[in-house]
């Protein structure tokens, strides 16, 4: 999936490994709710290390399980994690054209 991440945060306790990856919902305009909701998935300790080197928030694309969740639903959980590059940072990285 392609979201946009704005934060991330790992943790080691007592050999419990695991990290938290926060990123932006779809805008929303409902008559109680509006803005972009922040979301929380669950994900692997050593993920968090592809998010480095670039500026946050970005767009990436995560790799994701599906897993069961609380009450036995489905949560999503971040096994890898790569940037996507916008239009003009793909049109930067190409060679010039003579």
């Amino acid at each position: 999936m392609t979201v946009i991440v704005t934060a991330a945060k790992r943790y080691d306790f007592d050999g419990n490994k695991g990290a938290q990856f926060y990123t932006l919902g779809d805008m929303i305009e409902e008559e109680d709710r509006v803005g972009c909701p922040v979301m929380k998935l669950s994900g692997e300790y050593n993920v968090l290390d592809n998010l480095r080197g670039v500026r946050l928030p970005a767009r990436f694309d995560l790799k994701c399980d599906v897993q069961v969740g609380a009450k036995d639903s489905m949560k999503y959980h971040v096994v890898g994690a790569a940037p996507t590059m916008t239009a003009q940072q793909e049109k930067a990285s190409q060679p010039a054209k003579a």
